[in-house]
């Protein structure tokens, strides 16, 4: 099983991911993002027998600004009539400057309209952000910023 873990605080920006094998969220800054690479992309959950070392955990600063974008395959690997994936790297656009729940049907309604129509593929995202209420705890944090 593939599966990306993250320990978001409730206080704080320091946001602690491990990678088993899933497609890289997304850090989203204004009009920007960046794909987090993992310390090490690890294998599927269940097969860490086959690892020549343990797992490692990667750090990325979850500023006021800033979201991210966790999502399944079903959502990069969206093809549209002529086999064309789904270019998330154009997602940035459509997830800023909107509420949370307005930024992910901005997204949904872009991928249903590459593919030309609904999907068919499991399809799962899930967007972060900090409130005013981590905002006013932080204290430094190292990592992607």
């Amino acid at each position: 099983m593939i599966a990306v873990l993250a320990e978001v605080p409730a206080c704080g920006q320091a946001v602690t991911m491990l990678d088993c094998g899933h497609p890289p969220p997304v850090l989203v800054s204004g009009g920007e993002q960046q794909f987090i690479e993992t310390a090490s992309p690890g294998l599927p959950l269940g097969l860490e027998e086959l690892l020549v070392s343990p797992r490692e955990t990667t750090t990325v600063s979850l500023g006021a600004s800033k979201r991210i974008l966790f999502y399944t395959d079903g959502i990069s690997e969206a093809r549209d009539s002529s086999g064309q994936f789904y270019p998330l790297e154009r997602c940035a656009s459509l997830l800023a400057g909107h509420d949370l729940d307005a930024a992910l049907d901005h997204l949904r309604d872009d991928v249903v309209g590459h593919v030309g129509h609904q999907l068919r593929d499991d399809a799962a995202m899930l967007l972060i952000s900090r409130d005013a209420t981590a905002a006013a705890c932080d204290g430094p944090a190292d990592g992607i910023s």
